[in-house]
């Protein structure tokens, strides 16, 4: 009994958090400048406008993003594209839209961010403000520091929802992410994004996700395949920070040693499929988790739905509504897949 609504009661925060996030969305969007782009060189300067100097720094903008391909390179000045503020709005960076920007698919694979194997994709930093990512592919990143995907720092929450992170490396640590809020920050919201074949050479293949806000939460992710070239490291993500976190939903498979290092001041960790986790926090609460292949549809060829036949179909009771990165949104009834697709 005593079990049973101690999952109750993770559900349903679960299920708070996920509303207060979107009602936080909205409520930013209220008062946001919005701006529609087109070419990669749009793209750098909307972002440049948003921050310190920029036309709009101080307010909340929201950045919509036709679908196509937007190569960092001459656009860029040869650096990622890049957002900095030290003031209180909050960023919105939104792919998947029509040339009018007026209807979106939310389609992760339409609208591509690459990094031509010669720069890091974003680079993301907002002193005081939420940074929300969302509906893009990451991919093609090249760097020397953490984060050749995406490096992301906030004084608000930090966000990255429905996104394919692939292929990005970095000579450092932290192939995919470097995902960071700051000590007064609010949420750092990593969920249903698939983060798969990032590469690093000092360790950790995804990166790091260090959270000093109020809390982690890490929901519906498919992370799978990232390596590192250091025998004494692991390929996938570390979750540190003196936070509660909330590990719920997600895949962790066939990264370098480890999927997932877990270091935070509490954990839920449920309805998990992975190989084998790190944790240096006993969890709170750990049930439904699996060990299991996950029987993805076409893994060598990049295709990490799961196949009809997976043992990962229909089993969590868990229901969060966020867009996967086909645009399908979750469903509030019924019990949900494992990783990233509804």
């Amino acid at each position: 009994m005593y079990a049973q609504q101690r999952r109750t009661n993770s559900r349903s925060k679960a299920s708070r958090h996920a509303l207060a996030l979107a009602l936080l969305a909205s409520a930013g969007a209220a008062q946001a400048h919005q701006f529609c782009v087109s070419t990669a060189a749009q793209l750098q300067n909307a972002l440049k406008q948003s921050g310190i100097g920029g036309a709009y720094n101080n307010e909340s903008n929201i950045v919509r993003v036709v679908r196509g391909t937007y190569l960092t390179g001459a656009a860029t000045n040869n650096g990622p594209f890049y957002y900095y503020s030290s003031a209180g709005g909050h960023l919105d960076l939104y792919g998947g839209y029509d040339s009018t920007c007026t209807s979106t698919n939310w389609h992760a694979a339409q609208t591509v961010l690459d990094g031509n194997h010669h720069t890091q994709v974003l680079s993301l930093y907002g002193l005081h403000g939420e940074i929300d990512v969302a509906g893009f592919t990451i991919q093609n990143g090249e760097s020397d520091q953490w984060g050749a995907g995406v490096a992301m720092t906030s004084g608000g929450s930090a966000v990255l929802i429905g996104n394919i992170i692939r292929n990005n490396h970095s000579s450092a640590s932290g192939g995919a992410l470097d995902m960071n809020t700051l000590l007064g920050g609010n949420l750092l919201y990593l969920a249903n994004n698939v983060i798969v074949g990032n590469a690093s050479d000092q360790g950790l293949g995804v990166g790091r996700a260090y959270a000093q806000g109020t809390e982690t939460l890490v929901y519906n992710n498919t992370i799978a395949d990232n390596t590192t070239a250091s025998a004494q490291e692991m390929g996938g993500l570390f979750l540190l920070g003196p936070t509660p976190a909330y590990v719920i939903n997600n895949i962790f498979w066939g990264n370098t040693f480890a999927g997932m290092h877990i270091d935070s001041s509490s954990l839920t960790y449920d309805y998990n499929d992975s190989g084998y986790t790190i944790f240096n926090v006993i969890p709170d609460e750990s049930i439904g988790n699996l060990s299991v292949q996950p029987k993805f549809v076409n893994r060598n060829a990049g295709n990490y739905h799961l196949a009809p036949s997976s043992p990962l179909i229909g089993i969590s009771p868990y229901h969060f509504t966020e867009t996967d990165p086909d645009g399908n949104p979750g469903s509030a009834s019924g019990l949900e897949d494992l990783g990233a697709y509804h």
